[in-house]
């Protein structure tokens, strides 16, 4: 990354964590589908992205709407993917 701008770094890193975002959304919903209903693990997972955005405002780097849309992306991914027919 020899010679890019710290904007273009943080750019990067950004896109990183919104990747990172859609990719556990979507891993958590298709792991807990075996454990309870899809419905129920869509609305866990949301529920898990929200609180953990509450404490990023409280604690971490702020909160973030981008990583709620993130993972809402990847929640809506696994639902795709389980429920074709929706």
């Amino acid at each position: 990354m020899a010679g890019e701008t710290p904007n273009g770094l943080l750019q990067t890193m950004q896109q990183e964590d919104k990747a990172r975002h859609i990719i556990c959304s979507f891993m958590s919903v298709m792991a807990m589908q075996f454990v309870v209903s899809v419905w129920l693990a869509v609305c866990l997972v949301l529920l898990l992205g929200l609180v953990k955005e509450l404490w990023d405002l409280t604690i971490g780097t702020g909160f973030s709407w981008y990583d709620i849309v993130a993972n809402v992306v990847g929640v809506a991914f696994a639902v795709l993917v389980l429920m074709p027919g929706f």
